[in-house]
């Protein structure tokens, strides 16, 4: 949500940095402020985060900020993929792990989340861990400096972890457990 956190993700090394454009999401940024994130972002990739919004929304937005991926967290059904013209990352819930050869053939990466993403609640990780899954995933769903070196063993064929609320404080990005989280990821793994 501001320029100096995603500077700093880039600095760290993360590969992609999500720009969150949810309606009714506490981490929604405006436009102002993601064009900053995304004109100032070198050698990151910048995903957009959308929720159930119209397909036409989500491609005006990604080419106005120069986006390289769209993350679909809503219940975007495999024909409203094909019509997102960015490669889309296809978020997936526990109750819905039997649709990913369905949404293999629209979506180029997964997020593997909690029933109610962004909400910091750790998934049951034992149905996934039995998918065989074609395609690069992350695991999200209550991600934090505590559990993630753990969750990355879990999951050792995982592209990396998608967090959001485990990186906050009351609501608000923490550097701090920036800093902690990317010490546990590269000093213990």
């Amino acid at each position: 949500r501001k320029l100096q956190d995603a500077l700093l993700c880039e600095k760290k090394g993360v590969i992609m940095v999500g720009l969150n454009f949810v309606p009714a999401s506490q981490r929604r940024i405006d436009l102002k402020t993601a064009r900053a994130i995304s004109q100032s972002l070198k050698y990151v990739a910048k995903v957009g985060i959308f929720q159930n919004q119209t397909a036409e929304e989500v491609n005006r937005v990604a080419d106005e900020m120069g986006l390289e991926f769209i993350q679909l967290a809503g219940s975007e059904s495999p024909e409203y993929c094909k019509a997102i013209r960015y490669p889309v990352i296809k978020t997936v819930r526990p109750s819905e792990k039997d649709l990913i050869p369905v949404y293999s053939k629209v979506a180029c990466m997964f997020v593997l989340d909690s029933e109610k993403p962004g909400g910091g609640d750790r998934h049951n990780d034992e149905g996934f861990k039995k998918l065989k899954i074609n395609r690069p995933f992350l695991v999200a769903g209550g991600v934090n400096e505590s559990n993630v070196h753990s969750i990355l063993l879990d999951f050792p064929k995982a592209a990396g972890v998608d967090v959001a609320t485990g990186i906050e404080t009351r609501g608000k990005t923490d550097v701090k457990k920036i800093e902690r989280l990317f010490q546990q990821v590269t000093c213990e793994s």
